[in-house]
């Protein structure tokens, strides 16, 4: 179910396209979706399915030549059409992510101090270096981290206390929204269960209003969303709470989705029924075209309208 309040985030008819070395990818297509207060959304679907695109965009780091078009709204206030300052005031502030991999966002270059004191002086949080660093002191702790971990570099840091530092700068800037890309990708299970449990503290204690969880973990996905989001090749299929997923699964792909998990890590899905119609990038049909038992020639032409199955449970397929 919908937790919380109302809306905080409206995406609407959301299209990411990227280019590069003379070739054009459509990595979002027409999606649409709310992120309401209190709430915990998750984007689960393969690698490539465009889950991680869509975090970038809510954060407006679609960046030329890539282009996007829609409409993401908060506070009456559209991400894709605004300036540069007034995004560097969006970002951390209002809305916060945590990246797929802390090595590659956290400078290997600077300690961890002067990370944390960039950050927080940089977004009007400190005024000084001293209020910084006593600020970064109480979040590396709640985090569960030592203050010594200040005067480190990046690489001297284990992958989970990387982890770890990296939702510490998330939350410094008070953000309402935290968006999270994979974040326990490549930690052992000790340190999947930790970075996991700061997560749950930060929205129970409201040190954020809502939470965009981004994994292709499927058990990681049924402890921490409230509500849940199928993507495929750019697309959501299917949208419904946690429980409407797991007992109900409507679309095709879900229920191949869940059924073929063994260890609640999906890698590639394989063609399920070998029919032979392929999907086109830049066609309108439907991205699990070539993999459905269900397949009919319209399924090709254009992809279907929603149906609603409840005010929460909406699956986009012709069988209905």
């Amino acid at each position: 179910m919908q937790n919380g309040g109302g809306s905080l985030i409206q995406v609407r008819n959301l299209n990411v396209t990227y280019h590069s070395f003379g070739e054009t990818k459509q990595a979002v297509r027409d999606v649409s979706f709310s992120l309401n207060s209190g709430e915990t959304l998750g984007f689960l679907g393969e690698s490539g399915s465009g889950k991680s695109t869509i975090g970038w965009a809510i954060l407006g780091m679609i960046e030329p030549p890539h282009e996007a078009s829609g409409e993401v709204v908060y506070n009456n206030f559209n991400v894709l059409a605004a300036s540069e300052g007034k995004l560097r005031r969006y970002r951390w502030k209002e809305v916060a992510m945590i990246f797929q991999t802390a090595m590659n966002s956290l400078d290997p270059l600077v300690t961890i101090k002067k990370s944390f004191v960039q950050l927080l002086i940089g977004k009007g949080i400190a005024d000084k270096e001293e209020g910084a660093v006593e600020i970064a002191v109480n979040l590396l702790r709640y985090v569960g981290l030592s203050p010594k971990v200040l005067d480190m570099y990046t690489f001297e840091l284990s992958g989970g206390m990387r982890q770890r530092v990296s939702i510490a700068l998330a939350i410094a800037c008070n953000p309402k929204i935290l968006i999270a890309d994979e974040p326990t990708t490549a930690l052992d299970t000790v340190n999947q269960f930790s970075v996991l449990a700061n997560m749950r503290k930060l929205k129970e204690e409201r040190k954020i209003d809502a939470m965009i969880l981004i994994t292709h973990d499927v058990e990681i996905q049924m402890i921490m969303a409230d509500r849940i989001a199928i993507t495929l090749k750019g697309r959501i299929v299917e949208e419904g709470s946690k429980e409407e997923m797991i007992n109900d699964p409507k679309h095709p792909y879900t229920r191949l989705l869940l059924q073929s998990v063994t260890s609640a890590n999906i890698t590639k899905i394989e063609a399920a029924t070998g029919n032979n119609v392929k999907f086109e990038d830049g066609k309108d049909g439907c991205p699990f075209l070539a993999q459905c038992p269900y397949a009919m020639p319209k399924c090709a032409e254009s992809f279907p309208e929603p149906k609603a199955f409840s005010k929460t449970h909406t699956v986009y397929c012709y069988i209905y």
